[in-house]
């Protein structure tokens, strides 16, 4: 009998203690309030709240124990707080509404965890400015899961595992600004892939071209005239480091003003004469490091400086163009190598 009584009772502790870890944010943890401030440690931590952080502007999280899920409201009601900082800290599931009435909150830094799906309800209405999600492991994201973000103007995804690009994404979010999907594993850009990004914003009263997107290092092997519809300005676009073999006709249709366009090294051997159609003018223009022989005249005579090094024969062809532009009296530069002429 008694060792029935000490089983059934050891049955309740785990019962309880398993209740107890549900509603635990973490066992054990350090939080600090500022960059190089002191850090301070925490035990049996359910939420974060006014609690905890008092006046502080700024949640820094380090070096914690048994944190791997974020759960409903686990930072909630601090109405002074603006930034929120939880990197390396084995995180691996945000739940919904785990970032609650954090009615000046300006930023989200969740990078080197091990998320590996973002959901929609986590960040869907936050007042964040910025959204630091590198450096995971980051496979799918949900159609509208970045919808409704007001305020926010960059977004880091840089380092994951995104193969699809969703064309869904980002609606209602109109300032959005800068891009960073570096070094993922992008294959194909679908159709109306901007659809929901505004090319300029108004800053101070004026209306500037400022958009910045970066696919750097990812998979993708070709540019369809659907994937940039309806993207008509743009500050920088960065498609460097991809398997991109042509730049097709119509490849930027409604492009009309960019200053900025790096395609270095891909596997470029041609580029069509309306590739741009609408572009009047183009800053930079990089298109060093791939297999090109020569390029439209028209790409040469809008860009103010294009580089060509590292294209194996294009010598004649940069050459020739180059008499023409200073027989046109145009200032227009060309980077290129490989000429003994």
């Amino acid at each position: 009998m008694p060792s029935q009584v000490i089983f059934l009772v050891a049955i309740l502790i785990y019962i309880l203690s398993s209740v107890q870890s549900d509603s635990l944010l973490f066992r054990q943890g350090y939080i600090k309030f500022a960059k190089y401030g002191k850090r301070f440690l925490y035990f049996n931590v359910e939420h974060i709240d006014n609690k905890l952080l008092n006046d502080n502007k700024r949640l820094i999280l380090v070096k914690t124990k048994s944190l791997t899920v974020l759960h409903s409201e686990a930072v909630r009601n601090l109405t002074i707080l603006q930034d929120i900082i939880m990197a390396k800290c084995n995180i691996r599931k945000v739940e919904n509404n785990a970032f609650f009435n954090l009615p000046n909150l300006t930023s989200i830094h969740l990078q080197d965890n091990h998320l590996r799906e973002i959901k929609q309800g986590v960040f869907n209405g936050l007042p964040i400015k910025i959204l630091s999600l590198q450096r995971n492991i980051i496979k799918k994201i949900d159609s509208h899961a970045f919808d409704d973000m007001p305020n926010l103007y960059k977004i880091k995804m840089n380092s994951n595992r995104l193969k699809e690009w969703d064309s869904n994404w980002f609606q209602n979010s109109p300032k959005l600004t800068e891009l960073y999907f570096r070094r993922n594993k992008l294959n194909y850009l679908p159709p109306y892939s901007f659809a929901n990004i505004e090319g300029s914003h108004v800053l101070n009263g004026n209306l500037v071209v400022d958009t910045k997107i970066f696919l750097s290092r990812n998979k993708l092997s070709k540019i369809t005239p659907a994937s940039f519809h309806n993207l008509k300005k743009i500050s920088q676009l960065y498609l460097d480091r991809n398997n991109i073999s042509e730049i097709p006709d119509e490849a930027f249709r409604d492009l009309e003003e960019i200053d900025l366009i790096y395609l270095a090294r891909n596997k470029i051997h041609e580029i069509k004469e309306k590739a741009f159609p609408k572009v009047k003018k183009i800053g930079f223009l990089d298109l060093s490091g791939n297999l090109l022989k020569c390029l439209p005249y028209k790409l040469v005579s809008i860009a103010n400086q294009t580089n060509l090094e590292q294209n194996n024969g294009t010598c004649q062809c940069v050459s020739n163009y180059e008499m023409r532009l200073l027989q046109e009296n145009k200032s227009n530069e060309i980077t290129y190598d490989h000429c003994n002429i």
